[in-house]
């Protein structure tokens, strides 16, 4: 809406807009500046002829030359290129002249020809001014074209060594980072073997305390079957108690009741050293602690 407001057809006066159309455009002459719609432009006024005068100033518009651009933007782009024409010729510094007058009366002839040309004025004499300037000034035209061309090239490879060095920088920061980045995984590769080391170390320490409560426990069962188990053994001279190791025993199958000797005729007494393997005194407690591993071992 606003380039309805700011934009006017020159054939139709935006008569033939469509307001509730959001596709519409303008196309701008580059010869006169004025506008085409885009209805326009599409219907019957470049229909039958590529070539139509301008309604609004007469001048000739050709479809062809229509662009999808403001005047300003067309007028902007028409000056750049004919200063730049214009400019290579004239393009002589201070230096080349001898006073300061000389040299602006130079700066405003060259100023004087990009007006006219852009205007469209006099154009033969700015063609004939611009010959004349080239002819008298060719040498130091040429110096000074050679003075900027060797300018553009050393700043063109200062740009290069510029380039090279920031992507040496960066490759270097690149390089430092990926460096620190690598630290980084190897210290915490490193914590992970501490602390697998530690757990390790404990699972170690907790296996070698098994073990350790296993062979106590072995030596306590054999000890136990060796005849230091909870039972009590009386001798002849008089009772004595064996106290066994406070562990879980193997349930025995019968209680062997051993008796004294002491009220034992001498031929009872003889029978039973017999049986208890000689007359030795001690061979019956050894007899005792057979029959208790016996009993034990449930044979």
């Amino acid at each position: 809406m606003l380039e309805l407001l700011t934009n006017l057809c020159a054939f139709c006066n935006n008569k033939n807009l469509n307001f509730l159309e959001t596709s519409f455009n303008f196309k701008t002459s580059a010869e006169c500046g004025h506008q085409v719609c885009s209805n326009c432009y599409h219907g019957p006024v470049f229909q039958s002829k590529k070539v139509v005068p301008c309604p609004t100033c007469g001048k000739p518009m050709k479809k062809a030359q229509l662009k999808d651009k403001s005047w300003e933007q067309l007028q902007y782009e028409k000056e750049v290129k004919i200063r730049r024409e214009v400019m290579r010729i004239f393009n002589l510094a201070r230096d080349d002249f001898e006073t300061q007058e000389e040299f602006e009366n130079f700066r405003e002839l060259g100023e004087s020809i990009v007006w006219h040309r852009m205007n469209g004025v006099r154009l033969e004499w700015a063609e004939e001014t611009l010959e004349q300037i080239e002819a008298k000034y060719r040498p130091k035209i040429q110096r000074r074209r050679a003075i900027v061309l060797d300018e553009r090239r050393r700043f063109a490879e200062k740009q290069v060594e510029e380039n090279e060095r920031k992507r040496e920088e960066l490759l270097e920061l690149m390089e430092a980072e990926e460096e620190e980045r690598a630290l980084r995984r190897l210290e915490q590769e490193e914590g992970v073997q501490v602390e697998l080391g530690e757990r390790r170390r404990s699972k170690v320490a907790e296996i070698r305390a098994r073990k350790k409560k296993e062979q106590e426990e072995a030596r306590e069962r054999a000890a136990i079957q060796q005849g230091y188990g909870p039972q009590v053994v009386q001798f002849n001279q008089g009772a004595q108690l064996w106290t066994a190791h406070q562990l879980e025993t193997q349930p025995r199958k019968e209680n062997v009741q051993i008796s004294t000797y002491e009220n034992t005729g001498p031929d009872e007494l003889r029978r039973l050293r017999q049986e208890a393997g000689g007359l030795d005194r001690d061979a019956a407690s050894k007899r005792t602690h057979e029959l208790i591993l016996a009993g034990l071992l449930g044979a």
